[in-house]
């Protein structure tokens, strides 16, 4: 009863933030501004995190949230929260330069680890891992299909039928994909290939940073952003989540 009573509570807690989210977004929306270099910028450049174009764009705290857990004996939120800045660098063609870095004090690659051939059938597992309790880490941007100012935001489970969403997702060991998702369980691949994008070690060493070069994004287009710690066992919905931002002039 205590267990059923709980998750009402967190459904409910979800509804009212959705609700109060799809209500004004322009009246006191969170904007990122946009970088203006002097010359012309090229993906090429913009995808290095170390080139000199980057120091006009200004770095923006984003706030993460962490899921909370539906059932008893769940990872429960331990109070970390990664410090996390955005920059948005503006590029020919209506496409933007998005360069995302966030703390993670065990970075690494999960492409170390040995994967050992299954005894089972075929058909059930391939392989299997020899570090089951390591989850990889992983990050992802979702930006609505419809770009643009929006009167009502997309819901930040993944979207919602009348407003479905792209999300440019990373997973280490994996690489670069691009998703669609028009709510709770409809994630798949979009049918087109990942926009370019780098993720390399942040330059303090003690996190990630990811660039990616997204295309038709309009000025008060909402972002909104997610974050796995695989240490600290996150996959699926186990995440930090940002509310939605948008981009700026």
């Amino acid at each position: 009863m205590q267990r059923n009573l709980s998750v009402l509570l967190i459904l409910a807690m979800v509804a009212s933030l959705q609700t109060g989210l799809s209500a004004e977004p322009r009246i006191g929306a969170l904007t990122i501004p946009t970088g203006t270099a002097p010359g012309p910028v090229t993906g090429d450049v913009a995808l290095s995190p170390a080139d000199p174009v980057w120091t006009y764009a200004v770095p923006v705290e984003v706030g993460l949230h962490r899921t909370p857990s539906l059932y008893s004996g769940g990872l429960f939120d331990n109070g970390r929260k990664p410090r996390t800045t955005l920059r948005l660098l503006g590029l020919p063609d209506n496409r933007i330069a998005l360069q995302l870095t966030w703390e993670d004090s065990t970075p690494h690659s999960s492409e170390s680890l040995a994967s050992l051939t299954d005894r089972g059938a075929d058909h059930i597992y391939k392989t299997r891992t020899s570090a089951p309790e390591r989850f990889p880490d992983a990050v992802c941007v979702m930006v609505p299909q419809r770009r643009g100012p929006h009167e009502r935001y997309p819901s930040l489970m993944m979207g919602d039928p009348e407003n479905p969403v792209d999300l440019y997702f990373w997973k280490e060991g994996r690489g670069f994909e691009h998703l669609t998702g028009s709510g709770r369980g409809t994630v798949a691949a979009a049918g087109a290939d990942a926009p370019p994008g780098q993720v390399v070690v942040s330059p303090s060493g003690d996190g990630w940073q990811a660039t990616w070069i997204l295309p038709d994004i309009a000025p008060a287009t909402p972002l909104a952003f997610a974050v796995w710690d695989g240490d600290d066992q996150q996959r699926d919905g186990l995440k930090y989540f940002s509310l939605w931002y948008e981009v700026g002039p």
